[in-house]
């Protein structure tokens, strides 16, 4: 899925996509590693750290899977001229 950052929080951000005439948003956060925090689980560091390098208005393609929601699992930022 490629599209624009448009909301970007601290562990997930959302991308507005366009197919022809129809555009829409939409949320991707992490996976979550593990289990619970308190037996060290939590929102895969690695992503959380791509996330942190984005900002708003950038271009990106994404890799995602779904489990109880959309989960970010490749960010690729789109090369500016």
């Amino acid at each position: 899925m490629a599209g624009k950052v448009v909301v970007l929080k601290d562990t997930w951000f959302e991308i507005k996509t366009k197919e022809g005439e129809k555009e829409r948003v939409e949320r991707f956060m992490p996976k979550w590693i593990g289990k619970n925090p308190s037996e060290g689980g939590g929102l895969d560091k690695e992503m959380l750290k791509e996330i942190g390098k984005l900002k708003v208005g950038d271009t990106v393609s994404i890799n995602w899977v779904y489990d109880e929601r959309k989960r970010v699992t490749k960010i690729v930022k789109a090369i500016k001229d």
